[in-house]
């Protein structure tokens, strides 16, 4: 299994447990937020499932309407 660590090195594009990419799918075609942090579910071909962790940093191009 990847670490935490070696999961963020490849970007989330790997599987944590079989480490093939190209077999990843998102599961849940939206985000579950609930404060700063978002989640959303993803699998493998190789039969795990498991759920990414996202942060919220900051923000981005902000432009009044």
């Amino acid at each position: 299994m990847l670490t935490d660590k070696e999961y963020l090195e490849h970007s989330g594009q790997n599987c944590p447990a079989c480490h093939q990419s190209g077999n990843v799918d998102v599961t849940d075609d939206s985000l579950e937020c609930e404060g700063s942090n978002a989640t959303q579910g993803c699998s493998c071909s190789c039969g795990y499932e498991w759920t990414d962790i996202y942060t919220l940093v900051g923000y981005d191009n902000l432009v009044k309407s």
